[in-house]
C-alpha cells in the first residue's frame, strides 16, 4: 500500500533524485530484518509461555504464535500515520523514513 507512494513522495516532496529515493528503501529494508528476527524470538516466547499455562497432556498447536500477532494490529497503523502525516506536512525527511521502518518492522511481528 505504501510501497508505490515512496518514490513520487520523495521526489515531490523532498526533490530527492533517483539514488536518494533508493536509499529511503533502507529503512522498509532494516524494518523487516530487524522485524523478522524479533518477531521470531517473541512468537517462539509466546508459545513457551503459553504452553506452560497448559494443562498437561493437552497439544500444543502452531496456531497459538497468532496470539504475537496482536500488538501489530494496534502499532501498524501508528507506523502508516507516522509516515502519511508527516509526509503530508512536510516534515524533516527522517519523519516519514521512521514511519516506513515501524509499518515494516512491525508488520513481521
Amino acid at each position: 500500500m505504501v510501497n508505490p507512494t515512496i518514490t513520487d513522495t520523495f521526489k515531490r516532496i523532498y526533490g530527492y533524485t533517483e539514488w536518494q529515493v533508493g536509499l529511503c528503501y533502507l529503512a522498509m529494508g532494516a524494518g523487516f530484518m530487524i522485524g523478522s528476527v524479533l518477531s521470531g524470538q517473541y512468537s517462539d516466547y509466546v508459545l513457551r509461555k503459553l504452553s506452560q499455562q497448559k494443562e498437561p497432556g493437552h497439544q500444543i498447536v502452531s496456531e497459538m504464535r497468532l496470539q504475537a500477532a496482536v500488538p501489530s494490529f494496534f502499532l501498524i497503523p501508528a507506523g502508516y500515520l507516522i509516515y502519511g502525516w508527516t509526509t503530508e506536512k512536510g516534515v524533516g525527511v527522517y519523519a516519514p523514513l521512521i514511519g516506513l521502518f515501524l509499518c515494516k518492522y512491525l508488520d513481521k511481528l
